[in-house]
């Protein structure tokens, strides 16, 4: 028996609305969605993930991933060794980097147990695109916690958004409007769908935020996800994007509205097929981890200062020694130190870099950001009625949406967090649906 099951690849989406599994023969045979046992190839949810093109040079494999590495190093608001990455080859040369905070991935991978594996979303997407012979469209998933936009391009992926609301974020706004319990929203957003006007704007609001450019560069666009087949939706976008959506292709006996995620893990075990290994790594920066060089810069400083009382020959000699050896220790601790302090003023100076490196890394440190959030969310359970709908961070800033019942929660909301974030602004307080006020506000980063 174990032998037989060695012959089949699992791919296994573990959504918020039940865990769903395709089983995949490694050498022919159709995809079934069943699981066939064996460790899995988990799919991980497109929101947990930073997304990053990288062009490469014709160069070898070890030194595309040193370019990459630090590319992420340089071009993320987080420390890379808080993180797990890895990069997908495109053709071009072209990498497409995945990165995900590695608390999170830990929490991820602890919830799915043993598996052999785990791929983002929208590399299952591209998988079983080309599977199904499709190398150009924009693919849809509408998922019951998330909505996730994905360009395919050329037989590449090209970009990647998601927006953290899904169906079950539909169902409770109709639940609020109507003043009915959550079940018979879903059930009215099941059997009316886009003939409801809260319904239509939920989508305009998800449309606008996607940035798709008009006309689409796109001449399919391809549905997937549990709510791909509520109703109204596939004519409310044709109305919108002027081209008619269609259901993601799938094999017979596979569904575009439960199994595409999974299919595409189950197809990374088939030949020629990359596969993504996330991992942790030490920052790229030659000064080593921002602890070690701190402390080393300022036992620097001091050996340079001190290099100034020694006036004689023999211990300016012991003063050489000293600093070779000190530099073999740093070298030690993974911090090269520049070739040119050969004065206190040089040391004083490369200090002073180090320190604004050390500050920069710390306003865009995602424990910051999560910091940040969870007194947002404080906040909101303080102020009764108001919701938060997305946070945006960017340029050690944040930027908060969402809706109040009035002005006056709005503006009580406002100084719960002008307590938290520097410099909290309001940018659009406007009326909404059903009487309650949308409110953007945007402020700094909490304070360490």
């Amino acid at each position: 028996m174990e032998g037989a099951l060695s012959f089949y690849s699992v791919g296994k989406d573990f959504g918020s609305t039940g865990t769903r599994a395709v089983s995949l023969g490694l050498i022919g045979g159709s995809a079934v969605p069943l699981d066939k046992g064996g460790r899995p190839v988990a799919v991980a949810p497109s929101h947990c993930f930073t997304y990053r093109k990288v062009r490469l040079p014709q160069a070898g494999a070890k030194a595309c991933r040193r370019i990459v590495q630090e590319e992420l190093t340089f071009g993320l608001p987080l420390p890379l060794h808080q993180c797990v990455w890895d990069y997908y080859l495109q053709p071009g040369p072209e990498a497409f980097a995945v990165v995900a905070q590695l608390s999170r991935w830990q929490e991820l991978t602890a919830r799915w147990g043993a598996v052999q594996g785990a791929d983002p979303e929208p590399l299952c997407y591209l998988r079983v695109a080309l599977h199904m012979n499709v190398a150009d469209a924009l693919i849809v998933d509408f998922g019951a916690s998330h909505t996730t936009w994905v360009s395919v391009a050329g037989g590449k992926i090209d970009w990647v958004r998601t927006m953290m609301r899904g169906g079950q974020a539909l169902s409770q706004h109709l639940a609020d409007q109507a003043r009915v319990n959550l079940g018979e929203a879903e059930d009215l957003k099941r059997r009316r769908g886009t003939e409801l006007p809260e319904v239509k704007a939920f989508l305009g609001e998800l449309l606008e935020e996607a940035l798709l450019p008009r006309p689409l560069t796109q001449r399919r666009v391809l549905l997937c996800g549990g709510g791909a087949n509520m109703p109204g939706l596939r004519a409310y976008l044709h109305s919108q994007l002027g081209i008619e959506p269609e259901p993601f292709p799938m094999p017979p006996l596979l569904s575009p509205h439960e199994h595409v995620s999974a299919l595409g893990a189950a197809l990374s075990a088939r030949f020629n097929q990359q596969r993504l290994s996330l991992q942790s790594s030490a920052p790229v920066s030659s000064e080593g981890a921002v602890n070690s060089w701190l402390a080393v810069a300022f036992t620097c400083l001091a050996l340079w200062i001190v290099g100034l009382e020694i006036r004689y020959q023999g211990l300016t000699r012991e003063q050489a020694g000293l600093r070779g050896q000190f530099r073999k220790s740093a070298a030690s601790m993974g911090v090269n130190l520049p070739a040119n302090l050969d004065s206190p003023s040089q040391a004083e100076k490369w200090l002073a870099q180090q320190q604004t490196f050390r500050q920069g890394v710390r306003a865009h440190s995602v424990a910051t950001v999560a910091d940040g959030i969870a007194r947002a969310a404080q906040a909101l359970r303080e102020i009764e009625g108001c919701t938060l709908y997305s946070i945006t961070f960017n340029e050690g800033k944040l930027i908060l949406e969402g809706e109040a019942p009035n002005n006056l929660k709005a503006q009580q909301l406002r100084q719960k967090w002008k307590q938290v974030f520097p410099n909290l602004q309001q940018k659009k307080l406007q009326p909404g649906t059903g009487g309650r006020f949308r409110y953007e506000f945007e402020g700094g980063l909490p304070k360490q």
